[in-house]
């Protein structure tokens, strides 16, 4: 019911006042940080990551689903009407409060960057591509099978993240040998076996080889991450 009553009071936000709710948010929560020490930050995130795992930690597939869905239509719905500067005040907000951000591209945008990959930096099924970031692995499961990369390879820091990244890849390989078994669809238009999802920090690699193809949400990432990824690309890792 407070979810339900959440969603309807925000679906018919104006764009000032989905702006003003975010900014008492913000304000908020960091008058409320402003002053902690470092044990306090500390013991805060603990709580935190245990009340996530505690009440993840007995959740069945099905439930995963349901919540991860629910999440995904609120977080569309609250963002629908955002304007470009309403969009940057949020992501700033959000780096400011973590120092890093999960972000997601939408479907029909990551095959826009997916056919500009194509055109002109000789994307095809041959390449070999990571996604530094992976989250639930969305890229990762798009390329595997546009355009069918030779595999397509995730890493992810966040442990949560990584687990619910499986969990999807999971339930599509399983849908796929249903596919496949019934002869329904072509065997040649089901996703390949090969995506693969590791947990991990990319910032301890010293080289991206043997991967032709890079894939980071940058605007996610502290300029100090950033500016690792970078070394690493060009061999700066001295």
């Amino acid at each position: 019911m407070d979810y339900e009553r959440t969603t309807l009071n925000r679906k018919y936000e104006t764009p000032d006042q989905i702006t003003k709710r975010l900014q008492m948010e913000y304000e908020r929560m960091t008058l409320n940080r402003e002053h902690e020490t470092p044990d306090q930050i500390t013991e805060r995130l603990q709580m935190e990551y245990k009340r996530t795992t505690l009440n993840m930690e007995y959740e069945t597939p099905d439930q995963i689903t349901e919540r991860l869905q629910m999440e995904y239509e609120c977080t569309t719905l609250n963002r629908e009407h955002e304007t470009p500067d309403q969009n940057k005040f949020r992501l700033q907000s959000k780096y400011d409060q973590t120092g890093a951000i999960y972000g997601e591209t939408t479907a029909f945008s990551l095959q826009n960057i997916i056919n500009l990959m194509k055109a002109h930096t000789n994307f095809a099924s041959n390449s070999r591509f990571i996604d530094v970031g992976s989250g639930l692995g969305k890229p990762n499961l798009h390329v595997a099978q546009d355009p069918g990369a030779r595999f397509s390879y995730g890493i992810e820091v966040n442990r949560i993240g990584w687990m619910l990244s499986l969990h999807n890849l999971k339930n599509i390989l399983q849908y796929r040998i249903q596919q496949s078994d019934s002869g329904i669809i072509d065997e040649a238009d089901l996703l390949r076996f090969n995506c693969f999802f590791s947990y991990g920090d990319i910032s301890m690699a010293t080289t991206f080889n043997p991967f032709t193809h890079v894939y980071i949400f940058d605007i996610g990432f502290p300029v100090t991450f950033q500016l690792r990824i970078f070394c690493i690309v060009y061999g700066f890792t001295n």
